[in-house]
């Protein structure tokens, strides 16, 4: 599962006109998809961490806040799922897709006769890059 941790801190004035902790910091959290907003007293912090349960997420949400901005004070600190996280700020809801082969395997027939049925249109998908999207929910009342 995954959280999204918006982590508000009160951090030091910086030393001059150029600020680096925000390249570094986005740098250092690239895999957890950061994002950074406020100025340099009021500064949020929202990552995305793939958790077992909202437990372990805060505890590595607030490991974070530490490693990142250790002269820094921590106003405020709240773990959401992700799902939540998009629901509050109006991000539609991603449906579930499935791949060309998988929806092959899903219908009992060859990739062949799915790729046929995308191009007749009598199956739904969209390109994305070099592959098929297929909504699974399609498949499904197909197999059902």
């Amino acid at each position: 599962m995954h959280y999204n941790a918006t982590i508000t801190l009160n951090r030091p004035a910086p030393d001059g006109p150029d600020d680096p902790w925000v390249d570094i910091t986005i740098d250092t959290l690239v895999g957890l998809s950061p994002a950074i907003s406020g100025d340099n007293r009021e500064t949020r912090l929202v990552v995305t961490i793939p958790a077992d349960d909202a437990r372990q997420a805060t505890v590595l949400a607030g490991a974070i806040a530490a490693s990142v901005a250790p002269q820094a004070s921590l106003i405020g600190l709240e773990v959401i799922t992700t799902e939540e996280f998009d629901r509050r700020n109006g991000v539609p809801p991603m449906p579930d897709l499935l791949s060309v082969t998988q929806a092959a395997d899903a219908l009992g027939v060859t990739r062949q006769a799915v790729l046929q049925r995308i191009a007749s249109g009598s199956l739904p998908a969209a390109r994305v890059g070099e592959v098929w999207a297929i909504p699974a929910s399609v498949v499904a009342r197909a197999v059902g």
